[in-house]
């Protein structure tokens, strides 16, 4: 792996770990104000998206396992899809609101880009 390589993979590792604990407070600061199991179930789903994201980053880095990339790419599938449905459910309100969701699966594209580098790397 050349120093350009080294140093891409390396963003884009700081990067999907700083949105998996994006995701983590997101929901511990959901479920802290008191919604309640069934009125935030987002909350929940991006909670899990954050920790596992971290376990298949950190299991990508450490032993390059082939499978953390179908991993981080099931669990980004799915939060992307629960995602959609919540912003279904709570409308788009403004043209921001497509602009969200663009920017939500682009960092979901740069986590498994992120892990997809640190499995392949030499």
């Amino acid at each position: 792996m050349n120093r350009q390589d080294a140093v891409l993979a390396a963003g884009f590792a700081i990067f999907s770990l700083l949105t998996s604990f994006y995701c983590v407070f997101y929901a511990v600061s959901m479920i802290g104000q008191g919604h309640g199991v069934l009125a935030s179930p987002f909350a929940y789903v991006a909670g899990g998206y954050g920790l596992m994201n971290v376990y298949a980053l950190s299991a990508a880095w450490r032993s390059r396992a082939p499978w953390t990339e179908a991993a981080s790419a099931v669990i980004s599938f799915t939060f992307f899809g629960v995602y959609l449905v919540d912003r279904l459910r709570h409308g788009f309100s403004t043209g921001l609101g497509f602009w969200a969701v663009a920017v939500v699966a682009g960092a979901l594209a740069v986590n498994w880009l992120a892990i997809r580098k640190l499995v392949r790397r030499n």
